[in-house]
């Protein structure tokens, strides 16, 4: 006999499973309350294969015999309803359980804690991208306010503004009226 939630093997050994096992698989995941209580022969005729497949199915999920299977099968029930229901008087205003406020209180805090982590984490790397991008401008800037390069780019501008106001070149006609 296997260890452990059996429904929980089933859902996980699933698509191990052969086809008539796993047509067994979908009719104790649909109702597993019916599966404990019904035959063999009901829980075959239900799931669409023969009585054997359902012995080959308790024993692929790892249950020595359909009763080891149906054992098991209650065990897990009633484990799961331990924690999925409570006592009317112990359910507060809202609905959930004492425990239950706990356990969600904890999730926020780490939850808070996480996000604080992100934020901080985001704006050191927003601040180290900024410092990057103005180290690289102002490197930029200080080469160009180097002597050996401010004055050839200076040179250049100040031949286009100069090339700008020239006449343009007289022509052999303008030459000569002018000349002449």
């Amino acid at each position: 006999m296997a260890e452990g939630d059996l429904i929980g093997r089933i859902k996980d050994g699933y698509a191990a499973l052969r086809p008539a096992e796993q047509a067994v698989a979908d009719a104790v995941l649909r109702d597993v309350e019916g599966a404990v209580a019904e035959s063999n022969e009901a829980l075959a005729s239900r799931a669409g294969v023969s009585p054997p497949s359902v012995t080959r199915f308790c024993r692929a999920v790892g249950c020595d015999g359909v009763r080891d299977f149906k054992i098991q099968l209650a065990r897990s029930l009633a484990v799961g309803e331990v924690f999925l229901r409570t006592a009317p008087e112990d359910a507060p205003a809202d609905g959930l359980p004492p425990w239950w406020t706990s356990i969600l209180g904890e999730a926020r805090a780490a939850l808070r804690d996480h996000a604080a982590e992100l934020r901080a984490r985001f704006l050191l790397r927003d601040f180290l991208d900024r410092r990057a991008r103005l180290g690289r401008a102002g490197a930029v800037l200080s080469a160009l306010l180097r002597p050996a390069t401010l004055v050839p780019v200076a040179r250049g501008i100040l031949a286009d503004k100069l090339a700008a106001r020239r006449p343009p070149p007289a022509t052999r006609i303008g030459r000569l009226l002018i000349e002449g």
